[in-house]
């Protein structure tokens, strides 16, 4: 219960002497209103709203509603699940109403061409396994009903049967045997080209094979004067039915073997097997004039058989647009995630969401990581000039093109603080040349800035500047999820972009010791910087022509570490590390025995 005041005028409610806690279903917490009292409980308090007054449960429980629609007397699985209701947690008429498809009325294919085409290939991948379970399962029913007729009495076992033998061979469900086989046989040798391509013809065709061998092993096997209409009618409703259970065929193609079984079965029972009477206990053959008790059940049994198949593949249809939906949507928002978070990130998170009870923070240290931050020049004097619309376009274009020189040298972009572009190399993979990384995109960067103007018609001008140090970078927090990066290393860089000039990349001395054989660095000399002190800089003109040279291996090698990265942890980074240690190394080694230097 709550424990502010009650307001002016309200009825006081009385003391709670006793509690009890009443488990409610499932059903009842998702339909229990959402108040200002139980709204936004945490994990300790949320089974305070289970918690009511002993003397008031009476008064609480819920009146009997008897229910006499026609629905609430089928059984709960047969019920149409996508009727919208209160127990539909899913919610699935109205994700069928938000992404549904047109679907023809009686073929039910999608007005789509793609779209019926990736149906069908989705349903050949998941139904073509099942097929042979389906071609075995029917044999299988054939020969149980072949062992069920021989428990039956001689006398009553029908077509004139006079050994075990000539029972089986008599019975139509056992003449199925020989064609379910050469079915798997035909499975088992073309699963991977002709019954992939043409599956629902292939079982269609199956399907007609063995409807034909029944219907003719029916009448070829006839005894005269023995009534087997009945029992043969119950044998064709049967194999119909494994039909549309077992071997996934279309409504229409399904539709197409019924009715030909029903009137083949029926013209052969008028033409072949007319009336002739026994002179010992006067019994006729059945013909549907004369029994339409069994040929009402045939009609009946494959009028229901259709219709459920028909409710199925509706059924399955729409299952394929909403898994198809929750597909595209699961793409795109790991397309969002993957844009705004290195991938690695994005699985941690994932399995940090999944279990709540774990620690929050993904972050992890590095032991020297390349920071670079990227500052237009006079921002503040163009923006009072400019409408706000046309700055934003003009900074859209930029830190786009930005984004692709980030993307060609390996580097990661941390995030945009106003006209401020922060990038940053050697994460979340670390990589020995990340130094090298970051000055290459700032030399890309000033040079990619002569076709950007202001309002003016003057170019406009960036400051860059870069430092090398430790830092941390990772997520912290459970909410509006940002990769961003600690450390001195990141004030540090901030100072050289301030401190540096414009289109000019500025860099400390820790920056410059690792670039300094491979970049053409120009002395600044020492330089008061706020709140660091007297510090050496320089500035970076150009990059050698060995270094462009071997530019071309380490933009390679990143983007492979990108891809290698996808989907796996912290373990995983540190594995592709040494891998790129090593392979950094190496490359150094060769370079240095070429060159025939003694220098380690």
């Amino acid at each position: 219960g709550s424990t502010d005041e009650a307001p002016s005028g309200a009825q006081e409610r009385p003391a709670m002497k006793k509690k009890m806690t009443i488990a409610l279903s499932a059903r009842d917490v998702m339909q229990r209103p959402r108040t200002a009292t139980n709204d936004g409980l945490g994990a300790d308090n949320v089974l305070d709203i289970f918690r009511v007054d002993e003397s008031t449960v009476s008064q609480q429980r819920p009146t009997t509603r008897w229910d006499f629609s026609p629905s609430s007397f089928l059984p709960t699985m047969i019920k149409d699940p996508y009727a919208s209701g209160s127990g539909d947690r899913l919610q699935r008429m109205q994700v069928w109403n938000q992404f549904g498809r047109s679907m023809h009325w009686l073929t039910l294919e999608f007005e789509e061409e793609d779209l019926e085409n990736e149906y069908s290939t989705d349903f050949v991948r998941r139904w073509k396994s099942f097929a042979h379970y389906g071609a075995v399962g029917t044999g299988a029913i054939g020969v149980l009903w072949g062992f069920v007729i021989l428990c039956l009495p001689l006398e009553h076992r029908g077509r004139g049967s006079t050994s075990t033998f000539s029972t089986l061979v008599s019975q139509p469900l056992f003449a199925l045997l020989p064609v379910c086989m050469l079915h798997v046989v035909f499975i088992e040798n073309f699963k991977r080209t002709l019954f992939t391509r043409h599956f629902q013809a292939v079982q269609t065709f199956f399907a007609w094979l063995g409807g034909t061998s029944m219907i003719l092993s029916m009448h070829v096997n006839a005894a005269p004067g023995m009534c087997e209409y009945t029992r043969d009618a119950a044998q064709l409703v049967l194999f119909s039915l494994c039909v549309a259970a077992l071997y996934r065929i279309r409504f229409v193609l399904f539709f197409m073997l019924t009715s030909y079984y029903l009137v083949t079965h029926e013209v052969l029972m008028a033409t072949v097997r007319r009336p002739i009477v026994n002179s010992k206990d006067h019994q006729v053959y059945k013909v549907p004039g004369e029994s339409i008790y069994d040929f009402i059940f045939v009609v009946f049994g494959f009028v229901l058989q259709v219709s459920l198949n028909y409710v199925l593949e509706v059924s399955t249809r729409r299952d394929f647009i909403q898994g198809l939906m929750v597909y595209k949507q699961s793409k795109r928002t790991d397309f969002l995630l993957e844009n705004a978070l290195p991938n690695h990130i994005v699985e941690q998170l994932k399995h940090s969401i999944e279990s709540p009870g774990g620690d929050s923070t993904l972050a992890e240290s590095f032991d020297c990581a390349t920071i670079l931050f990227a500052d237009v020049v006079s921002f503040t004097t163009m923006s009072a000039r400019v409408q706000p619309s046309q700055l934003v376009s003009l900074l859209n274009k930029m830190f786009i093109a930005f984004d692709e020189i980030a993307e060609e040298n390996g580097c990661e972009k941390i995030k945009t603080i106003g006209d401020c572009y922060m990038v940053a190399g050697g994460m979340p993979v670390p990589d020995p040349q990340h130094a090298h990384m970051v000055c290459r995109m700032g030399l890309s960067m000033l040079q990619k800035m002569h076709k950007f103007r202001n309002d003016q018609g003057k170019p406009i001008e960036i400051r860059a500047g870069a430092h090398s140090g430790p830092c941390v970078a990772g997520v912290i927090g459970r909410k509006k999820f940002v990769y961003d990066v600690w450390g001195d290393a990141v004030n540090t860089a901030s100072r050289m972009e301030s401190h540096g000039e414009k289109m000019r990349l500025h860099v400390s001395q820790a920056t410059y010791e690792l670039i300094q054989e491979d970049f053409v660095c120009e002395d600044r000399g020492t330089m008061e910087v706020k709140g660091k002190g007297q510090m050496h800089t320089y500035f970076v003109s150009e990059e050698t022509e060995a270094s462009k040279a071997r530019s071309k291996q380490a933009i390679t090698r990143a983007k492979t570490s990108r891809r290698r990265t996808m989907g796996v942890g912290m373990q995983g980074v540190r594995e592709v590390q040494l891998d790129q240690h090593a392979d950094w190394f190496q490359n150094r080694k060769s370079e240095e025995q070429a060159s025939g230097s003694d220098q380690v």
